[in-house]
């Protein structure tokens, strides 16, 4: 699973874009990985849970942005290719892990942004770095 996500995170560094090709690829190894890991309905209940806690989460950043910007800008804000991957993490963890590394994640994109002074943050990029990380802890 580190070879999509490492050329996952360079295309994000490199174009600010993504290829639809290595999402899906980086979503297949990680389907296969919670199944294998978490048999079908651990995986499916992990996925069905997380993606819950992701809407809950969008949910409130719509509207923060909403009541800040007076208007639903939320693809200015957040790509595709950033919900994709974190749909693709979700099977992996329970709830509590997920929000570990949902946490982790933000911090860490924080962090970079405020270091490379960028107007977006790559965050399948930040993102990707955190879950290599995560899967060798």
């Amino acid at each position: 699973m580190v070879l999509p996500v490492v050329v996952l995170a360079a295309d994000d560094l490199m174009r600010r874009e993504v290829d639809v090709i290595w999402l899906a690829v980086f979503g297949v190894l990680a389907a296969v990985v919670a199944v294998a890991g978490n048999g079908i309905a651990g995986a499916a209940v992990n996925l069905a849970v997380n993606i819950l806690v992701l809407l809950y989460i969008a949910g409130g950043i719509l509207l923060y942005i909403k009541l800040r910007r007076g208007r639903w800008a939320w693809r200015e804000y957040i790509g595709m290719g950033d919900v994709a991957f974190l749909v693709g993490v979700a099977p992996l963890w329970g709830v509590r892990e997920f929000l570990l590394f949902l946490l982790a994640a933000a911090v860490f994109s924080l962090i970079w942004w405020a270091v490379a002074r960028v107007r977006t943050i790559p965050f399948v990029a930040t993102a990707g770095i955190v879950f290599i990380i995560a899967l060798f802890l």
